[in-house]
């Protein structure tokens, strides 16, 4: 996801909706979600990782990245 795709996706929730990230739960009744705190932001570099793991299979979408000085992938870690 890049920076304009969420804001996009941002400009049409509520302002006061919280934000959250799910967090791994192996009970399967239960979602949990953590909030985003805004401690700070830094741009970073990024290479990326290809794995395969089941994390990631039921999320296609889903990339998995290592903050890396010589990566070529430029990012935005928030948190």
């Amino acid at each position: 996801m890049t920076v304009s795709e969420l804001i996009q996706i941002l400009q049409t929730q509520a302002p006061e909706a919280e934000v959250v990230v799910p967090t791994y739960n192996d009970r399967s009744d239960i979602s949990n979600a953590v909030g985003l705190k805004l401690d700070g932001e830094r741009t970073v570099s990024l290479r990326a990782v290809h794995i395969n793991a089941i994390l990631f299979d039921r999320n296609p979408r889903a990339k998995l990245y290592e903050i890396d000085n010589d990566g070529e992938v430029k990012g935005l870690e928030i948190g």
